[in-house]
């Protein structure tokens, strides 16, 4: 078995009026629609695990996802225009931006207590999740602490200078 998990720092605050107040680019909408139209989705496992009203084992897979943006795209789909044009605007969103939310993840005891956790971060810069330097941080933090499993990017381009052709999947062929 499998669950898919959304934090609840960004948009998915029980504020909703803070939640409303973050950012949220048009490509990460059509990605979150996937995630939370799937059937593994779970709506309040994340709160309800780190405030114990739900209890997590170590027989079913955890894939945590960020309610905030991770895969800033602001040639979506209006290629040139930035962010202004490419943001949702519905329900007056706004244009705060949640900044290393992940640390928040990264902290509790279920991300480092649970067997099969995972969190996923959506890249979608150029330069792949290496050239971010809020991805590289959380890489570099967690392979310190012997945790680095328990990350995955996923990026819609890489820098081939930065690939890790034994780990990195998807890469094109060679010329």
């Amino acid at each position: 078995p499998a669950m898919l998990l959304l934090t609840t720092y960004g948009w998915n605050s029980r504020n909703q009026i803070l939640g409303k107040s973050f950012y949220r680019g048009k490509r990460m909408h059509e990605l979150y629609e996937g995630i939370i139209n799937h059937p593994w989705f779970h709506p309040t496992a994340w709160q309800d695990i780190i405030s114990n009203k739900m209890s997590y084992n170590n027989h079913t897979r955890y894939y945590i996802f960020m309610d905030a943006e991770t895969c800033m795209e602001q040639n979506y789909p209006n290629y040139g225009y930035g962010s202004g044009v490419n943001g949702v605007t519905t329900y007056n969103r706004g244009k705060n931006e949640v900044i290393l939310k992940w640390r928040r993840v990264i902290v509790t005891e279920f991300f480092k207590k649970a067997k099969y956790v995972k969190l996923i971060l959506p890249d979608c810069q150029g330069e792949g999740p290496m050239g971010n330097n809020n991805h590289r941080r959380a890489s570099r933090w967690l392979k310190d602490k012997n945790m680095n499993h328990k990350l995955s990017f996923v990026a819609l381009s890489q820098l081939f200078s930065l690939a890790h052709p034994i780990n990195d999947q998807g890469l094109p062929p060679p010329l």
